[in-house]
C-alpha cells in the first residue's frame, strides 16, 4: 500500500504519536539508497518547479520581479560559456515574444545609486515608467572585459542602455547623471522618456 518506507512507518507508528528524536534518526538510517534517491528527485522536482515563483523581489535566469502585474520584466543575467551577445540576442527575442522592449542596466553591488534606483522599484513612478519593457541586469565585476565587445561599456552606473530586436545596442543610453537625487520623483520621468523613445 505504502511504497516508500518510511511513508509506511510513519503511518503505521502516527497512531502511537510522534516517536523520540532518537527513533526517527533510527528510522530514518533504515531507508535503503532508493529511499534516498526517491526522496532527492522528489525535492528536486518540487525546486524546479516552485523555484521560478521564488521569494525576491527579482526573478532571474535570475529572473523577473517585475511581470505580467506591471507588464516589465526583470532578469539578471550572470557569465556563461556563451559569448554576451549572443545571450543578449537570446533575451531580446524572448522580449519580443513577450511583447516587451528590450534593455541592458549595468550596475553593481557596490553601488549607492544602483541600490537607490533598486529600492525605488515598487514605487508606482517607476513601475509606471518600466511598463513594456524588458531589462537585462548584468553586473559589471561579473561581466567585466565581456561589457566592451558587445557595444555596453560605460564610464559611469547606473546606466541603461537601448536594445533592438536582435539584441543589439541602438547607441541610445541614458545613466544617472540624466536625473538629480535618485528618488523616484526625479527618476521615473527620465527613465520613461528613455524607455518610450523610438
Amino acid at each position: 500500500m505504502f511504497p516508500d518506507p518510511l511513508i509506511r512507518m510513519n503511518h503505521e507508528t502516527a497512531a502511537a504519536g510522534p516517536a523520540p528524536p532518537r527513533a526517527r534518526v533510527a528510522r530514518a538510517a533504515r531507508l535503503g539508497p532508493a529511499a534516498w534517491y526517491r526522496r532527492a528527485l522528489a525535492l528536486a522536482l518540487v525546486c524546479a518547479v516552485f523555484a521560478p515563483l521564488g521569494c525576491s523581489k527579482r526573478a532571474t535566469p535570475d529572473s523577473s520581479g517585475a511581470g505580467a502585474s506591471t507588464g516589465a520584466r526583470e532578469v539578471h543575467l550572470h557569465p556563461s560559456a556563451a559569448p554576451l551577445t549572443e545571450v543578449l540576442a537570446e533575451h531580446a527575442n524572448t522580449a519580443k515574444g513577450l511583447g516587451l522592449r528590450p534593455f541592458v542596466a549595468l550596475g553593481a553591488s557596490w553601488c549607492k545609486p544602483c541600490k537607490e534606483l533598486e529600492t525605488s522599484m515598487g514605487d508606482p513612478l517607476m513601475q509606471a515608467a518600466f511598463k513594456g519593457t524588458y531589462v537585462m541586469h548584468l553586473d559589471i565585476d561579473e561581466w567585466g572585459a565581456k561589457l566592451g565587445p558587445a557595444k555596453l561599456a560605460s564610464s559611469s552606473i547606473p546606466v541603461f542602455f537601448a536594445l533592438d530586436a536582435a539584441g543589439k545596442p541602438t547607441g541610445r543610453k541614458i545613466d544617472g547623471g540624466a536625473w538629480a537625487a535618485n528618488v523616484p520623483v526625479n527618476m521615473a520621468p527620465k527613465l520613461e522618456a528613455f524607455f518610450r523613445a523610438p
